[in-house]
């Protein structure tokens, strides 16, 4: 694979657009699940939207995250707000 400069500076300007479009507020806590997401959309950009849909429900599994589990609190400083 080869990395260029303008391929990183689409993927950032791919996920700030979404943190500021979509979820409006980012914490520390989840900052990792965020990139995870942005990364799977750029690698996936050139698919459709159904393929990229059903390769997602295929890759799922029993992957999930529990509600209680997805609010608890690790740290004092994890719900501070990051800042794009």
């Amino acid at each position: 694979m080869t990395l260029h400069t303008n391929n990183i500076e689409n993927f950032w300007s791919l996920f700030k657009r979404g943190i500021i479009g979509i979820y409006h507020f980012t914490s520390k806590k989840h900052l990792q699940r965020y990139c995870d997401e942005f990364g799977y959309r750029y690698n996936t950009r050139k698919e459709l939207d159904k393929d990229r849909f059903i390769n997602t429900l295929k890759n799922v599994g029993d992957a999930r995250i529990r509600y209680h589990e997805l609010i608890a609190k690790t740290g004092a400083n994890q719900e501070k707000q990051v800042s794009l």
